[in-house]
């Protein structure tokens, strides 16, 4: 199964039965804004092995293994959570996200190792975590401001009815906004006036929005945690000690790795 099917794009992560519509939303809002940061995120360890990257609360950086083994129905292909059938980033992420939220300061919730600890949330809060950069809630802003939002790539995510989409588009020729529902169907498609009366915008009511044109100070610099070391052919390294095959983009040289550990 491939990572990635002719790029990263937002319509790549559905979600399926886990309540965390909240994570789909904002791996597809930065997907669609910011798509290097999805392929960036996500570092191939060998076949069938990833390390995946989070930001944590505290600035700090978080390294996550995963592998492909992925929850799918009884005597079927078919995935349970994140769709996987395509292309398997959404649900690598997803997998890895899980194991991230035990650290304390990325979740709270304390339910240990599973699927269950990432339902229900903030997608703010999730893009926070995959892309280091900083939150910021908006209340009211006007419809010249969410165009003006998009048009910078600063993705836009919202709750509404107990369900989060993301504004992905706005067509200027019919006055429509496209945002996109992390089901991949029923999708918001309305003009201003529109969402007013449903109400999902107005005075009262508002958006999150992660910047990614300026990066939080000295994220770049940030010291890596060791609460997720990666587990290699047997052996655990922290991330410092990754040494990547040259010519082979983010594949890491195993061997390189092995044969430094022993001369230290």
């Amino acid at each position: 199964m491939p990572l990635f099917v002719d790029g990263v794009s937002s319509s790549d992560p559905i979600q399926g039965s886990l309540d965390d519509c909240y994570v789909i939303t904002a791996m597809s809002a930065i997907a669609h804004n910011s798509p290097e940061t999805i392929e960036n995120m996500i570092i191939e360890v060998d076949e069938n092995l990833w390390v995946v990257r989070f930001y944590d609360g505290m600035e700090e950086v978080h390294y996550v293994t995963v592998d492909n083994q992925l929850p799918a129905w009884s005597g079927t292909e078919t995935n349970v959570y994140a769709r996987w059938n395509e292309e398997m980033w959404p649900a690598l992420v997803e997998k890895a996200y899980v194991q991230a939220t035990q650290n304390y300061y990325i979740n709270r919730n304390n339910l240990g190792n599973s699927y269950q600890q990432v339902g229900w949330g903030d997608p703010s809060k999730a893009a926070e975590h995959i892309m280091g950069k900083e939150r910021n809630p908006l209340k009211g802003m006007s419809e010249s401001s969410h165009i003006a939002f998009m048009d910078m790539n600063i993705p836009l995510m919202v709750s509404y009815q107990n369900h989060t989409y993301h504004f992905e588009s706005y067509n200027a020729d019919t006055g429509v906004f496209f945002l996109r529902n992390p089901w991949g169907y029923s999708h918001i498609e309305a003009t201003w006036e529109q969402l007013e009366e449903m109400p999902l915008v107005g005075s009262a009511y508002g958006v999150y929005s992660v910047n990614i044109i300026e990066a939080r100070p000295q994220i770049s610099n940030t010291r890596v945690v060791n609460t997720h070391q990666s587990l290699v052919y047997g052996y655990y390294y922290d991330p410092s000690e990754f040494i990547f095959q040259e010519g082979r983009g983010s594949r890491l040289d195993n061997a390189a790795m092995r044969a430094n550990r022993l001369l230290t």
